[in-house]
């Protein structure tokens, strides 16, 4: 399975990240699924620069923000870590603009994945769960 299949089909990505109140991740304690070990694990080096989405940009929305376009360093496609600094830098966005009871809403901190919205085609939404 290709890389973009596992983001896209998501759940089976980068999981685990801990959202903090400032909307960062702990890069330190980011893990994968692993199947072979039934667990999750910390990411080897050469995962972190594995090849996470192939397009030269990404577009993000909620239904709190309008949608934001993020283009690849590289102008060809996302490592994992760049993924995640756009991930770390869509939730500053949009976590401070819930509202949720006048705080930054930390209700969701396990990343579940990036699920492609039906209806706009390469545009894309982030799912957490707790």
């Amino acid at each position: 399975m290709e890389e973009y299949d596992r983001v896209r089909d998501s759940g089976t990505g980068v999981e685990g990240s801990e959202v903090e109140a400032h909307a960062s991740i702990d890069f330190q304690n980011v893990k994968c699924s692993d199947p072979l070990i039934r667990d999750i694990r910390p990411l080897y080096d050469e995962e972190w620069k594995s090849v996470a989405y192939h397009a030269p940009h990404i577009t993000l929305v909620s239904d709190k923000c309008p949608a934001k376009t993020f283009k690849a360093p590289n102008g060809r496609n996302f490592s994992v870590m760049e993924l995640l600094r756009v991930v770390e830098e869509w939730e500053q966005l949009d976590r401070c603009r819930a509202g949720w009871y006048g705080v930054v809403d930390l209700s969701g901190t396990w990343f579940e994945g990036l699920h492609e919205r039906e209806d706009e085609d390469g545009v894309w939404e982030i799912h957490w769960g707790s």
